[in-house]
Formats: C-alpha cells, sequence, structure tokens
C-alpha cells in the first residue's frame, strides 16, 4: 500500500510542495504567516490550548535549521 501511495500523482504533487517550501525561507514564512492567521482566527477551536506550544515549537526548528554551526 506504502508503494502504491508513493508513486501516485498526489503524493509527487505533495512532495514537490514540500520541497519547494523546504527550500524557499520566504516561502515558506508566508505560508506560516498565513497558517497563523488562519488559526487565530479559530482561537476557540481544539488548537487554543496547544497553539502557543505550537507556535514555539515551530520558532525553535526553525531557528536550529538556520544555525549552520549546528549542523
Amino acid at each position: 500500500m506504502a508503494k502504491k501511495v508513493q508513486d501516485s500523482r498526489a503524493f509527487a504533487k505533495a512532495k514537490n510542495k514540500a520541497s519547494e517550501y523546504a527550500n524557499d525561507a520566504g516561502k515558506l514564512n508566508d505560508l506560516i504567516d498565513k497558517a497563523s492567521k488562519k488559526a487565530d482566527s479559530k482561537r476557540n477551536g481544539p488548537l487554543a490550548d496547544v497553539w502557543d506550544t505550537l507556535m514555539i515549537l515551530s520558532s525553535q526548528s526553525m531557528v536550529i535549521k538556520n544555525d549552520t554551526s549546528l549542523v
């Protein structure tokens, strides 16, 4: 089943899109900003309790990725 998924057009499209975001910090930041604004508008939903933690983890992972001394 996993092989069938990996060979699908949808998987290839998602993988290409992920690669674009991984290789373009500006595009990734735009996506994060858009997602953040969307989530902020839904603060009363299921993400309300964990949103601040998710944002901290996200920002820490970006710092680690951009700090070449850690690689």
